[in-house]
């Protein structure tokens, strides 16, 4: 069993493919939307894609962030239209369930999951994580809460 984790974006998006019985990332980038959203479609449909949801909270919001609205319903759309399964997940979700708090920051997210898993490591010493970074760590936050909270089995 492997989850497509998605930190969208407004013209780009991180993406980690997150194999839960190895519990690693298979594989991960930033790739245009318009190319994530043909992997979404064609993503086996038994295998879930979660992707991180936006939420307003009050905040005043820009075209950027209805720019990556509108990009998150196209991933949604594109995998459930061959009947794959879709999870939102909302950043306080993510914080709440790695942190114990909806008021931490990414740089708490991050070393939540550096506990959990172990360093990222070097190129000659890599670790589990290795290659992560930048947005990366929001989409493996995606897929590790996505696991965790859904209870995805592997198979």
């Amino acid at each position: 069993m492997k989850i497509l984790a998605i930190d969208p974006g407004s013209r780009e998006s991180g993406y980690v493919v997150w194999d839960v019985k190895e519990q690693r990332p298979e594989k991960f980038g930033h790739i245009p939307n318009e190319a994530l959203v043909l992997i979404c479609r064609n993503y086996q449909k038994d295998w879930p894609v979660a992707i991180e949801q936006i939420r307003g909270y009050g905040i005043v919001a820009g075209d950027d962030t209805f720019d990556t609205c509108e990009a998150s319903g196209r991933f949604r759309e594109a995998h459930e239209a061959h009947f794959g399964k879709v999870y939102l997940v909302p950043r306080k979700d993510i914080k709440r369930h790695l942190c114990g708090n909806t008021t931490t920051n990414d740089k708490y997210v991050r070393m939540a999951l550096v506990d959990r898993f172990g360093e990222p490591g070097t190129k000659k010493a890599p670790g589990k994580l290795y290659g992560i970074s930048g947005h990366l760590w929001a989409a493996l936050a995606v897929a590790v809460t996505c696991m965790d909270t859904i209870r995805i089995e592997e198979r």
